[in-house]
């Protein structure tokens, strides 16, 4: 549907991750539980609940039913309480005229706090830059930085930790 009535491809992605975004709850209590359901993309799209694999996975089966290269991105992400150490996550990147651009649906989608998710979508994370990502995501694979000269993990770990928030306001360091 979605890839016959939008003929641009970056407002095609951005429909695609509006949908993830604002359709699928995050699964707090699975996280505090330690405990996760499947989070492959026709398990997340039937229940609307997962976690930050079950957004990415999904993300990546609308992609490539709507025609579009949008593949999982897996590494570690620096939150609040785990700034310092960084914990699992999971995020999309999409091809857009054979440039990379990151996606984050599930940072996009809201917050968690303890067991309650609280859904508050935005698009910090649509289409951030690469400097903005590696602020909070540090992907297993270091080219998925999209960066000139990508980031040590020492690097990533010693750097101020901003939300995609702060430039999206057009401030900087």
């Amino acid at each position: 549907y979605i890839a016959e009535r939008e003929p641009d491809r970056a407002l095609r992605i951005k429909a695609l991750h509006d949908y993830v975004a604002d359709r699928v709850a995050y699964d707090a209590v699975a996280l505090a539980e330690g405990r996760y359901p499947p989070q492959d993309a026709e398990t997340v799209f039937t229940t609307h609940l997962g976690v930050c694999a079950g957004y990415a996975n999904l993300l990546t089966a609308l992609g490539d039913a709507a025609g579009e290269e949008i593949v999982v991105v897996v590494g570690d992400a620096r939150t609040d309480g785990s700034d310092l150490t960084g914990e699992s996550h999971a995020w999309n990147a999409a091809r857009i005229d054979d440039v990379w651009h990151l996606i984050d649906a599930t940072w996009d989608a809201g917050s968690v706090e303890g067991r309650t998710y609280n859904k508050g979508y935005n698009t910090s994370y649509l289409f951030a830059p690469p400097e903005v990502f590696a602020v909070s995501h540090f992907p297993e694979q270091i080219n998925w930085q999209l960066l000139a000269k990508p980031l040590t993990r020492g690097e990533f770990f010693r750097a101020p930790m901003l939300r995609g928030e702060f430039y999206a306001q057009g401030l900087t360091l």
